[in-house]
């Protein structure tokens, strides 16, 4: 499968909320080294290292780091200090090998009913980095868990068998999550398998989640559907980019219950969604990208772009479902994504929303609609765009008749996507594509595509996340 990011550089200024996580270049205090067979009386040395994390976590100040050597570390990895500005605490693997936290037998620490077998509590500039965390029993024990955090980092670390979310970060800030993978978390309850809570500035880039699907819930027998990337609780100023989600619930999710603002969802590949048990290969039955409050609560300055989303059930949602529902929704930006195989493509179903754009998208082989403007959450009262002149749906691609009686499709374009090779997951537009040069150039096309060719190549922006590139002459 073709996945490739180079658009990320096509991001707004919110690329530029993270300013303190790029000093990583400060000197380093001292150099510790972890080994299972090591001795805490050693000196931790790389020749006479320590056995445990948890001797190195005491002993670190600001600008150390642990090189932590092969084996499997079956203890809590708890930071007792934070670092300085330049200056992190490094929790890392030593290079090339695999450092496993291992939470069999484990007992956990509780804050807030949320279990962590890396705890990080009420610190600043802490830094994990190439580990592997594995088999935490409880079902609120995440693999890696922060609260009350500041400029942390979790990078290039893999997280599997977790009994609740595999990351999950609560009231933190300045949040950098980087090219981690996470699969087959969440085993023993609901959540998400990347959960931000109360987090402001942070940026979730490069991660491979996937392969969490629907579990039963207990003798009720109801369903755990567990989701991709969730940002929520008022979790604001961020970027959700160049993310691989695939086989969950749900892919990503902003969920105001307060105030979301000014976040940026970009370049992700979502795709094989199920929040139910059907077998994979049949279209999916999860959501790709839903925008929603479950409780009362503002969205605003949301960007959603250079995104591709296939067999799932809905591809991108604005919803209006919630308790009292329907939330305050503004100046939501809806652009260049392509769509293949949802059974509703994008729709929006919150009445309380204004100023949304919904511009260039590419729509193909959506079932039920291509497009759904609705008044309510259940889609069947169709909002005419005329009436709310904030309202733009216009130059997105539709692969059905025109006419169908639809009132938002009149200012679309309709036409075979012509992609290279859906089937084999490669959604570069062909020369013979309808989407080619058909695109609005107005409104804030980003000035990449997905996998970074520069748009517009030709009079006009193509429709979708894949700007046409022709094939290098041999």
């Amino acid at each position: 499968m073709r996945i490739l990011h180079g658009a990320l550089r096509a991001g707004s200024g919110l690329r530029h909320i993270l300013p303190a996580l790029a000093i990583l270049g400060g000197a380093h205090a001292a150099d510790y080294y972890v080994s299972p067979g090591g001795q805490d009386t050693d000196p931790g040395t790389e020749s006479s290292p320590w056995q445990t994390i948890a001797k190195a976590s005491a002993t670190m100040a600001a600008g150390d780091t642990v090189h932590i050597m092969k084996g499997a570390y079956r203890e809590c990895v708890k930071p007792a200090h934070s670092g300085l500005p330049g200056q992190p605490i490094t929790y890392t693997a030593y290079p090339g090998h695999s450092a496993v936290i291992d939470g069999t037998g484990v007992a956990l620490a509780k804050r807030g009913g949320i279990l962590g077998l890396v705890d990080i509590g009420n610190k600043k500039h802490i830094r994990i980095s190439g580990l592997t965390v594995v088999n935490t029993m409880e079902g609120n024990a995440a693999g890696i868990f922060a609260a009350g955090c500041e400029d942390l980092i979790l990078e290039n670390n893999r997280i599997a068998n977790t009994g609740a979310s595999g990351i999950l970060t609560y009231q933190c800030s300045k949040v950098l999550i980087d090219g981690n993978r996470v699969q087959s978390v969440c085993v023993r309850g609901g959540q998400e398998s990347i959960s931000l809570m109360h987090t402001d500035s942070f940026e979730v880039r490069s991660n491979s989640v996937h392969s969490t699907p629907p579990s039963l819930a207990g003798k009720g027998g109801g369903v755990y559907r567990k989701e991709g990337i969730d940002a929520k609780d008022g979790s604001s100023r961020g970027r959700i980019f160049g993310n691989h989600v695939h086989h969950t619930s749900l892919g990503i999710y902003v969920d105001a219950r307060g105030s979301a603002r000014d976040i940026e969802i970009s370049g992700n590949v979502i795709h094989d969604l199920f929040s139910s048990f059907e077998e994979p290969g049949a279209q999916g039955t999860g959501n790709g990208i839903v925008i929603a409050s479950e409780t009362a609560g503002i969205i605003e300055n949301v960007r959603i772009f250079n995104n591709l989303i296939y067999n799932t059930h809905f591809g991108i949602r604005l919803a209006g479902y919630g308790t009292p529902g329907h939330p305050v929704m503004t100046n939501v930006t809806v652009i260049h994504n392509t769509l293949y195989r949802t059974r509703r493509g994008i729709e929006l179903s919150n009445r309380n929303a204004t100023g949304i754009v919904i511009r260039n998208n590419l729509c193909c082989r959506c079932t039920d609609f291509d497009l759904g403007i609705f008044r309510n959450s259940w889609g069947d009262q169709a909002r005419m765009v005329l009436d709310d002149p904030t309202l733009r749906v216009e130059s997105n691609l539709l692969d059905v008749p025109a006419g169908a009686g639809r009132p938002w499709e009149r200012d679309n374009v309709y036409g075979t996507a012509g992609f290279v090779a859906p089937e084999a997951g490669d959604f570069r537009l062909r020369s013979d594509s309808a989407a080619r040069d058909r695109g609005a150039a107005a409104g804030g096309a980003p000035p990449f595509d997905i996998i970074g060719n520069p748009r517009p190549v030709g009079a006009a922006p193509d429709i979708g996340a894949y700007e046409f590139a022709e094939p290098p002459r041999p």
